[in-house]
């Protein structure tokens, strides 16, 4: 329609100059069919393809010599379009065939050693939660659906008061039957942080994540300029990782609006269990000391090391930067887990009970004692003792 419109000013809705256009484009058209079908004729060699051949060959060259009479005596008069765009428009669809072609050749390879390739023994679904609303709540049931080895939700902190809102929102609702994953993103770079927590629980060779995320669906022109594109670069950047499926759970905001008018309905389900997650506590910081039980009455000397040098069932003295959160259940009762990162890798500090503990917050510097279990597939110190920095 743009090309019509482009053409009809260009030539001033005038039918004189218009008909050489049209006559040219038709006569090109006779011969690129033509020669097309002579081509065929002598590729696959059909039965009755030399007769064929012979009435496809005269009307190329018919059509052809028909086209450059046309071209060269009405150049002057618009013909030279047509001249200089169909060669142009030739080569770029020939171009675009053929890398249709290449790309069908590559998703080919391979395909039944794909189908036969292992799976992965566990499964872990991360929900990408910005803030708690009903395109949250159908994602975390969309992700429940799935039967995972286990279910959390990641929120990824730039604003530390609307995490805390996020917490508290988490509590209120009920939620704490589902882990909420507080990670912590100084930086602002919202995709760097998710790839780095998706490849924190993939890297162990055992584990198939699957990343949902929230996409909120909104109607008219004015929602698509107000409402930003995160979740698209995060699906691009995230899926590149081996091993991870991120998919999109869309919730169409119209539709729930109109239902809302005639239906009241709860903001978010509240699944059965549980008063809340992150709750404060005022527990005080416990000293690290020179030799300590550890969690299997082990009085070995723990070994200060960095954490990328930490090995299982050794009794280790680590100090790194709290880089997540998450409160977890566990047979009825809270588990706080806590990343802790050097430069060199991170770990995992579990306390069994615990919904909080005062100062451990996102961006907190802490020395952490005790012994190195295996815990699903990573290494992790289970009540340890610690010391806030």
């Amino acid at each position: 329609a743009v090309a019509a419109i482009a053409l009809l000013i260009l030539t001033g809705a005038k039918v004189d100059r218009l008909i050489p256009l049209y006559a040219i484009g038709v006569f090109t058209s006779f011969t690129m069919s033509q020669a097309g079908m002579a081509k065929h004729h002598i590729t696959h060699k059909e039965p009755g393809w030399k007769f064929g051949l012979f009435v496809n060959g005269v009307g190329a060259v018919l059509s052809l010599v028909v086209a450059v009479v046309i071209a060269v005596t009405k150049f002057t008069h618009g013909a030279w379009v047509i001249v200089v765009l169909v060669p142009v428009m030739v080569l770029f669809l020939v171009r675009l065939a053929r890398r249709y072609e290449t790309e069908a050749r590559r998703l080919e390879v391979d395909v039944p050693a794909a189908v036969a390739a292992p799976v992965r023994h566990r499964l872990v679904v991360l929900v990408l939660v910005d803030h708690l609303d009903l395109a949250v709540a159908r994602a975390m049931q969309v992700g429940r659906s799935l039967r995972p080895d286990e279910l959390r939700a990641v929120h990824l902190v730039v604003d530390h008061g609307r995490a805390d809102e996020l917490a508290a929102s988490w509590r209120e609702h009920g939620l704490a039957n589902h882990a909420l994953e507080l990670v912590d993103c100084p930086d602002r770079r919202l995709t760097r942080a998710a790839m780095h927590t998706v490849a924190r629980v993939v890297a162990d060779d055992q584990t198939e994540v699957c990343v949902l995320i929230p996409d909120r669906k909104y109607e008219g022109f004015w929602h698509r300029i107000l409402h930003d594109r995160t979740a698209d670069a995060l699906v691009r950047d995230i899926s590149t990782l081996p091993h991870v499926n991120v998919t999109t759970v869309p919730f169409h905001f119209e539709e729930q609006a109109d239902a809302s008018d005639s239906t009241a309905a709860p903001a978010v389900p509240v699944p059965p269990g549980g008063n809340g997650a992150l709750r404060k506590s005022r527990l005080s910081n416990q000293p690290i000391v020179g030799e300590e039980h550890g969690a299997d009455g082990d009085h070995t000397a723990a070994r200060a090391t960095t954490i990328g040098g930490v090995r299982w069932r050794q009794r280790v003295r680590v100090t790194g930067r709290v880089e997540a959160v998450r409160v977890q259940p566990l047979a009825g009762s809270p588990v706080l887990e806590c990343t802790l990162v050097d430069e060199t890798g991170g770990i995992s500090l579990v306390f069994l009970g615990r919904r909080s503990i005062a100062g451990l917050d996102l961006g907190a510097t802490l020395t952490a004692e005790g012994m190195v279990i295996d815990q699903r597939g990573r290494l992790a110190i289970i009540n340890p003792l610690y010391q806030l920095h």
